[in-house]
């Protein structure tokens, strides 16, 4: 179901989805654009009504940020890139961009490589590019060892630092790689352990800042989210369990929630006593 603010809920099609997530159409205050599981609907905010536009389906893992007209946006998902306008969703070709930094000037990208069982490596590729024609230009490459999967990537909201969350063998890690005028400062990393328990497969993570400035993990498969604060210099200081959870919650949906009521300190902590 679509409601609003005061739990009106909005007329029209049925939709089945576990995650969603909206975009604003472009040029109308009005309409905003629904992606799920099954289709890309319109939600009219005016008339409180949903419609299917079309029966592609969505991964919640994407990245939006505004073309150079700051009008259309541009939307990264399922590695194809989208042009959102007032007209249309179009699908504008194949990316392997991984993140963009806040102020959409710095990309990464990432690629694994591996040679036999003990000897591999992640090449991280980190560039500058177009937001109108996202023509990429000055992209470095840098070798990050001792890694077999990188499940998450974020810069952070000053664009000073990249977070990577990934795993090897028994550990899973936090890892904080300085940045600097585009360039990666990848023999100085700083690194936050996790976990040194053996895990089982881990299907998604994730990985966001809040309205607060701090950066929030949350592995399903360890059943809680930590929460990494920073000084006044940008510097982190301190990682804690800021959420303890009795079971595997999945969903971009839970943490954007947790994230946002945590930012307004409307809760400490959370218990679930019911499945769902």
């Amino acid at each position: 179901m679509v409601y609003d603010a005061d739990n009106n809920i909005f007329e029209g099609e049925k939709i089945i989805t576990h995650r969603a997530f909206f975009l604003p159409v472009p040029g109308n205050d009005d309409l905003v654009y629904l992606f799920c599981d099954e289709c890309t609907a319109m939600v009219d905010i005016k008339r409180k009504t949903v419609t299917k536009v079309d029966l592609n389906s969505w991964k919640f893992d994407n990245i939006s940020f505004y073309h150079a007209n700051c009008h259309d946006i541009w939307l990264f998902m399922n590695n194809s890139k989208y042009l959102i306008t007032k007209s249309e969703v179009k699908y504008c070709g194949k990316t392997d961009i991984r993140a963009i930094s806040p102020n959409a000037e710095l990309y990464l990208k990432t690629e694994f490589q591996q040679i036999d069982i003990n000897n591999y490596w992640y090449d991280l590729y980190v560039g500058s590019f177009d937001r109108k024609t996202l023509k990429t230009s000055n992209e470095y490459s840098y070798k990050l060892k001792g890694y077999s999967r990188i499940y998450n990537h974020a810069f952070s909201l000053d664009n000073t630092k990249l977070f990577l969350l990934a795993t090897n063998n028994n550990k899973m890690d936090l890892l904080q790689i300085d940045v600097k005028n585009g360039i990666l400062d990848i023999e100085h990393y700083k690194t936050f352990c996790l976990s040194t328990k053996k895990l089982s497969v881990i299907s998604t993570c994730f990985m966001s800042f809040g309205l607060d400035n701090k950066l929030y993990v949350y592995v399903p498969v360890l059943k809680k989210m930590v929460r990494v604060s920073f000084d006044k210099n940008g510097n982190s200081v301190f990682v804690d369990n800021f959420l303890q959870f009795s079971r595997k919650y999945y969903g971009h949906n839970l943490l954007a929630e947790l994230i946002r009521l945590s930012c307004k300190k409307i809760i400490s902590q959370i218990h679930f006593t019911q499945r769902g």
